[in-house]
């Protein structure tokens, strides 16, 4: 019956066996009670994948002479270190991710990942499934999530369910999903939303726009490297099953040395969390603490760093100099579109329906941003207004008064459009007192646009500083 449903014919050994067998293929054992232990505690198959490093080649079946178990053991222990690290750089970039993903579908609705019309329109459509069956995307990830909503037994998980009901809002549910899960939740976003969280994150296209594809790709590249240390698999050498994308030509620079086998092994990995987490926390020194474990052993064990997909020169990028920190406009730009309800171009234009059709539309807007009477964020081809600036069918006056006086003092010293854009914005949404009130002036805007006006004058013909 076994031979119907595998060639595999190796005979079952035993421990004491497992030990003749390492040492009839060259081992060096000194202790063979030690070595029947050790075998107790990894297993012979999972230890096996550490051997392989010191067998002879081609045939793989002799050890090279003078190999001892003290050595592959080393191996073991030094993996079981370097995925702990790893989980770790894991640990320190997840909850931002699941804060990102969560906080921008949930700026659409409370229940956004539940309800198709606010994921994107591809993974909403059914389509032919096996056995006859229909069901979109979208379907089968809310059966997945499901399971993993009802079975969590988080304090705040019950809390929410006593108190609301059996359902997370999305903000929640981010903190209950695997990894995975996430991963294909981002996969549902909008294109537009999926653009904004890559863009966050530092990865763009050549047009400036956030680059969904490659984020989707990091993102399942974390997922699979989590399961792996999870499951205390061999990490140290391998040839992972999901190869990194590299951002385009020019893009990310310090990235460019990544050849094709550090895609897929440790080098990889390393880098796209140090990637990643200086843009999330800069001031983490994370990958100095990885890079520590790594260069220690190798010196000190003699493995070489190319088993571990270190290109030659690594050590000479830019993403490992000391004082690397990446332009954090990209990041602002995000922030800043995430941080109120704004609407891209065409949206815009429905916004001023009363200035005439289409082209007239896009000439006011065209006019009032140039006039700086409107702030707009530019993320790539698509610039990003805030809803704020819109009333009735055109451009709400005194905010767009209010605007001109805001630009006519940032622009006297900060000449990056995108910069002055974020620094008016801030204006609008931070309480000074020394506006007059208290509020922020977006929270006065309805009570008192007058005062409002009135205090972005005076702030306007107030000493000139420089906006950070």
């Amino acid at each position: 019956m076994d031979a119907a449903v595998s060639r595999y014919a190796k005979p079952f050994t035993s421990v004491p066996e497992q030990v003749e067998l390492l040492r009839r293929n060259g081992m060096v054992i000194d202790d063979d009670a030690d070595a029947a232990a050790t075998l107790r505690r990894c297993g012979y198959y999972r230890l096996s994948g550490y051997t392989h490093y010191f067998r002879e080649r081609p045939s793989l079946r002799r050890f090279t002479p003078g190999t001892t178990l003290r050595e592959v053991t080393d191996l073991y222990r030094f993996d079981e270190t370097l995925r702990a690290v790893i989980l770790d750089g894991i640990a320190q970039l997840e909850p931002a991710l699941r804060f990102h993903v969560g906080h921008r579908l949930g700026r659409n609705a409370r229940f956004a990942h539940r309800r198709g019309v606010y994921l994107s329109e591809s993974g909403t459509v059914w389509a032919q499934g096996l056995e006859g069956t229909n069901r979109s995307k979208h379907a089968s990830w809310l059966q997945e999530y499901g399971q993993q909503e009802s079975r969590s037994q988080e304090t705040f998980v019950q809390h929410f369910r006593r108190r609301y009901g059996p359902h997370l809002p999305v903000w929640v549910a981010t903190e209950v999903m695997t990894l995975g899960t996430l991963t294909r939740l981002y996969d549902l976003m909008p294109d537009n939303d999926r653009k904004l969280v890559a863009l966050r994150f530092g990865l763009r296209t050549k047009d400036g726009d956030g680059d969904p594809g490659t984020f989707s790709n990091w993102l399942n590249f974390i997922r699979h490297v989590r399961n792996i240390c999870a499951h205390h698999s061999r990490l140290w050498n391998r040839t992972l099953d999901v190869s990194l994308t590299r951002p385009g030509p020019g893009l990310a620079p310090e990235l460019a040395h990544i050849d094709d086998s550090s895609r897929r092994r440790l080098y990889g990995v390393v880098s796209a969390l140090r990637y990643l987490l200086a843009r999330v926390e800069p001031e983490s020194h994370w990958h100095s603490r990885a890079l520590t474990v790594v260069t220690d052993f190798a010196r000190t064990s003699g493995v070489r760093l190319s088993t571990m997909g270190f290109p030659r020169g690594w050590q000479n990028e830019s993403l490992w100099a000391p004082n690397y920190l990446p332009d954090m406009l990209l990041r602002e730009v995000a922030d800043s579109v995430d941080a109120v309800d704004t609407v891209n171009r065409p949206t815009a234009m429905l916004l001023v329906e009363e200035k005439g059709d289409e082209a007239a539309r896009k000439d006011w807007l065209r006019y009032l941003v140039r006039e700086r009477a409107l702030i707009a964020h530019r993320m790539g081809p698509q610039q990003h207004f805030p809803v704020f600036q819109f009333r009735k069918g055109n451009v709400y006056a005194p905010a767009a008064n209010v605007n001109v006086n805001l630009f006519s003092r940032i622009e006297r010293t900060e000449k990056d459009p995108s910069r002055a854009a974020i620094a008016a914005q801030r204006w609008w949404t931070t309480a000074d007192p020394s506006h007059g009130f208290e509020d922020p002036p977006l929270d006065m805007l309805n009570r008192d646009p007058e005062i409002v006006t009135k205090a972005s004058t005076t702030w306007a013909n107030g000493t000139i500083e420089r906006i950070t």
